[in-house]
């Protein structure tokens, strides 16, 4: 069973949270601190847009899939390349 650690307001896998303070960070000149709350900032900020880019999928997907509903019996694949673009 995987244990996490709290570092900001995230919650890490504490061999992720182990091996990045005692193997990846030192000689980088990073503080624990800083990595942490730096990739805190980042994926909180990086949430918002991630959420809208999924969303644009989904409404994508669910258009392809209504052509294909629509045009099941009488498919184009001119018309199809057309509607993609």
């Amino acid at each position: 069973m995987t244990h996490y650690v709290k570092a900001g307001n995230l919650q890490v896998a504490e061999e992720l949270y182990q091996f990045i303070n005692s193997e990846a960070l030192p000689g980088t000149g990073l503080s624990s601190e800083q990595f942490w709350s730096g990739l805190d900032s980042l994926i909180h900020d990086l949430s918002l847009k991630n959420k809208a880019l999924l969303a644009k999928r989904d409404d994508i997907q669910n258009a392809i899939h209504e052509w294909h509903k629509q045009n099941k019996h009488q498919f184009s694949f001119e018309e199809y390349k057309t509607f993609l673009q």
